[in-house]
């Protein structure tokens, strides 16, 4: 999962200064035959007009969708960090976001109305918890940039790699003292 939201927002990092995809979602989201994951299908992305988007308009899969790109104005990169929390939760459950709902306009109010969000499993580790849940944030100006959950999610799986390494000499050191 963090190797999911770490090459996601790598590469939407790198597009974000010019270019809003605005329908990240499983889809998109191809692995390569290294393990490595690339976003794909720009075919309603949309070029950045300053700090906004010129136009709304053609605006994504509404399960994975910001509640913003349900009818504001002032459409920012901040909806492509919103869907790859949602992505993530969806990694992390196995489950698709939304599925109970018959209709999208269901979606529309829980999420654009009512602020409701996918309910997060008691089991989920508390950092990807607090990722997801920053992502998911109600203002877009307090999500985190793409760039900055690339940084934050390169030091958790370092973190990661650290402690499998540890817990390995750990093992070893134990087998060779007996």
């Amino acid at each position: 999962i963090l190797r999911v939201a770490n090459q996601g927002s790598l590469a939407l990092a790198y597009i974000h200064p010019t270019i809003v995809h605005r329908d990240l979602k499983p889809q998109n989201i191809l692995v390569d035959a290294r393990g490595n994951y690339k976003v794909a299908d720009f075919g309603i992305a949309r070029f950045k007009s300053g700090t906004y988007l010129a136009t709304t308009e053609g605006t994504g899969t509404p399960a994975y969708m910001a509640p913003e790109l349900f009818g504001a104005d002032n459409i920012c990169e901040k909806v492509d960090v919103y869907s790859l929390g949602v992505v993530l939760w969806e990694c992390l459950t196995g489950r698709i976001p939304w599925k109970e709902l018959e209709v999208p306009f269901q979606i529309v109010m829980l999420v654009g109305v009512e602020h409701r969000r996918l309910a997060i499993p008691a089991d989920c580790p508390e950092q990807l918890r607090r990722l997801i849940e920053r992502c998911w944030d109600k203002d877009p100006r307090r999500r985190p940039s793409c760039a900055e959950l690339e940084r934050k999610t390169r030091l958790l799986l370092e973190e990661l790699d650290a402690a499998e390494e540890g817990g390995e000499e750990g093992r070893a050191g134990e087998g060779s003292s007996m």
